[in-house]
């Protein structure tokens, strides 16, 4: 023993600042987590409210009013832009750098079937995607900020942003990333970051899931319609069937991605809406039809390879005596891509912290945050939350578990306060 009293010295004292170090980070961990609980209550509160008042995009004037009445509760200043809400919050005066904290609040139109006890009271419409959630937990965030328990290290912009459902519907085209952008949310920030929750069937609970680079996809849709000449259905050779027309443009497109798309490059072209016939003796002059297209491409790369589909639509229309009298290309949200070093970070936080996360596979969904994604550096990141009887995203029974809702403010304070 005698022979190492300068080794066992040093080694003890590396391993003691190791240790005490991380029993910093415990401590510090842990009280995160308790100020997270400790506004759940709130959060759980806040999203039965949303839950139970259902709008959809661009209507969402009750929605609007709550979530400005909740921050103005709390004492900070909410202003508005035409895309949603924003809070500015200088916790760090002279600090050339701001981060954005993104949550959307539309609802969708699915009814609801989950029997809840605040289920929603606006028929033909719910949260079934989980706006509601991201949103309430935002505002735990925000309570928790409020409440001077924490200290903040960086200057915050928060988004509460309004449609990011269904681009390309009415009552406006647009979605509420892509007019935010261009309202200058993104001015000042120099990166961002969004949180969703998470309910697929058999993902796992309370853990987070991301990806570096691609994660969700190009949510376009095409439309075409098909006029031809008709006639009888007792005499097909004396004229033209509208569905025959589309039955061909369907088998002509089911090969669209081996023909034009490497083997591993993720992509769906799929027959969603035919609309053709009034009557079972006419062969109808007429037919209106709808696709999903949706890549992991750029922008660019995506609606080439959509104006591509238009033209072999156009090649087997007239082929059969029919013609395309109208496209429309609704492109839809871009494809939403992850900054690597942004994901690393707030990987290795989150992990630091005590959460779990997990790499998912690249899915199809589109997710409007992409055009935040554009502008500045960003992640997403999902908080998975699946209970055995919830229906998928968009079902009328999805109900994601309550019991990780927590997590999300813990997510949000962690980064809040990261050194």
């Amino acid at each position: 023993m005698g022979l190492f009293p300068i080794s066992i010295a040093v080694s003890f004292d590396i391993f003691n600042f190791r240790f005490t170090f991380f029993e910093r980070n415990v401590v510090m961990t842990t009280s995160l987590k308790e100020i997270a609980k400790s506004v759940e209550q709130y959060v759980l509160e806040a999203r039965h409210d949303l839950h139970k008042n259902p709008e959809t995009r661009w209507e969402t004037f009750w929605t609007m009013g709550y979530i400005e009445g909740k921050v103005r509760s709390m004492g900070f200043e909410p202003r508005h832009i035409d895309g949603g809400i924003v809070v500015d919050i200088d916790a760090v005066p002279g600090a050339t750098e701001r981060i954005l904290f993104r949550a959307d609040f539309d609802a969708m139109p699915v009814p609801e079937e989950t029997g809840l006890p605040f289920a929603s009271q606006v028929e033909g419409k719910s949260h079934a995607c989980g706006h509601d959630v991201g949103t309430a937990i935002l505002l735990g965030f925000l309570l928790a900020v409020a409440s001077n328990k924490v200290h903040l290290t960086r200057n915050i912009r928060v988004l509460f942003q309004d449609a990011e459902e269904n681009p390309g519907t009415s009552p406006r085209l647009e979605s509420g990333g892509e007019v935010c952008v261009k309202e200058g949310v993104c001015d000042g920030v120099s990166r961002a970051y969004a949180l969703h929750i998470w309910n697929h069937p058999g993902s796992e609970s309370g853990v987070f899931l991301s990806r570096p680079g691609a994660m969700l996809g190009n949510s376009g849709r095409i439309n075409f319609k098909v006029k031809c000449s008709g006639g009888h259905v007792a005499m097909p050779h004396t004229g033209a069937n509208a569905l025959r027309v589309c039955n061909e443009i369907i088998n002509q497109l089911s090969s669209f991605g081996a023909r034009h798309f490497d083997p591993t490059q993720p992509m769906a072209l799929e027959p969603a809406v035919l609309n053709s016939g009034k009557g079972t003796n006419v062969m109808p002059a007429e037919a209106d039809m709808w696709y999903g297209f949706r890549t992991m491409l750029s922008r660019s790369e995506h609606i080439s390879m959509a104006k591509l589909i238009e033209m072999e639509v156009r090649l087997v229309a007239t082929t059969f005596g029919a013609e395309i009298t109208d496209v429309k290309l609704v492109h839809g949200h871009p494809v939403l891509i992850n900054n690597e070093v942004i994901y690393a970070d707030m990987k290795d936080l989150l992990e630091a912290n005590g959460e779990k996360v997990v790499k998912m596979k690249p899915l199809l969904g589109g997710e409007d945050f992409a055009h935040i994604a554009m502008a500045v550096p960003s992640a997403m990141f999902m908080l998975g939350a699946y209970t055995q009887d919830s229906g998928d995203h968009h079902s009328p029974t999805f109900n994601p578990d309550e019991k990780e809702f927590w997590r999300g403010v813990h997510f949000w304070l962690s980064l809040a306060t990261a050194s």
